[in-house]
């Protein structure tokens, strides 16, 4: 009779065990799914450095790989395509940089009659072209260089860190003429 009592309480025990494992990570579940509604209902905050360069800061999805697979197919392609493995992929980003340069150029007359070649230069970017009557050949690159940085930002009260932690991506461009925007930020 005892042997069967220690059976049972044993067995008891460990469906106990099994249960509070299961409810703990539901709740994580739970906590990453709020975490990402939250996210995806947030907008990228655009600010000034203080050496006045364009960032864009928004907070990161928190994806598991199938998730990412069935939300973001383009990226998952572009990361077999890249021959990384995805489960090797801790943190993906889709950014988008816009150049607009809005200035007046000097145009000068060439030897060749009604033709004339125009010219713009700066630190990043390039313009060039030569129009004629019945054609325009128009030059143009932009250098851009995107300075992607994973953070975490917490709730302060006093000097006690409140509340979880929520991880945030900022996004830096140095050319003035970009503007940048975070299409997509996600960790695995």
């Amino acid at each position: 009779m005892n042997k069967y009592l220690i059976i049972a309480c044993l067995s008891l025990l460990l469906a106990a065990g099994i249960l509070y494992n299961k409810v703990e990570r539901q709740k994580v579940e739970i906590e990453r799914l709020d975490t990402n509604i939250e996210a995806i209902n947030s907008e990228a905050v655009r600010f000034r450095t203080k050496a006045g360069k364009d960032a864009e800061t928004v907070q990161v999805l928190s994806l598991k790989r199938d998730e990412l697979e069935l939300f973001n197919s383009r990226l998952t392609k572009q990361v077999d395509d890249l021959r990384i493995k995805l489960r090797d992929v801790k943190a993906a980003h889709t950014i988008e940089t816009v150049t607009r340069v809005d200035t007046v150029v000097v145009t000068e007359k060439t030897d060749v009659p009604n033709q004339y070649k125009f010219s713009y230069d700066d630190n990043w970017n390039k313009i060039s072209g030569v129009v004629s009557p019945d054609s325009t050949k128009l030059e143009f690159s932009s250098t851009d260089t995107l300075d992607v940085i994973s953070h975490v930002k917490q709730k302060r009260f006093l000097f006690f860190r409140i509340g979880k932690p929520k991880i945030r991506t900022t996004v830096t461009n140095q050319n003035p003429k970009s503007t940048i925007h975070v299409q997509f930020s996600t960790e695995l």
